[in-house]
């Protein structure tokens, strides 16, 4: 299973604490405004599974990080925002 994290603040942060320690995923992205604020989350992790990325949720059209996500969801979103 591959899981987005949209934001890297208390909430963001405390699930990646938590989800280190778990084994039924096999990546997470962490996503953030502030991609370093998301490079010192996956640091804090020390777990290859967490990649960091950069994210601008206010804007429709740059707000799906493309290389985290499969065909079909790739496929959802050129439907739904024409890109």
């Amino acid at each position: 299973m591959r899981i987005l994290v949209i934001g890297t603040g208390g909430v963001g942060s405390a699930f990646a604490g938590i989800a280190r320690r778990r084994e039924f995923f096999d990546h997470c992205a962490l996503a953030d405004y502030d991609v370093a604020r998301a490079e010192t989350v996956v640091a804090a992790t020390d777990d290859g599974r967490f990649s960091a990325h950069a994210v601008d949720a206010s804007s429709r059209a740059r707000s799906m990080p493309m290389h985290t996500c499969g065909p079909a969801a790739k496929a959802r979103w050129r439907l739904a925002f024409g890109r």
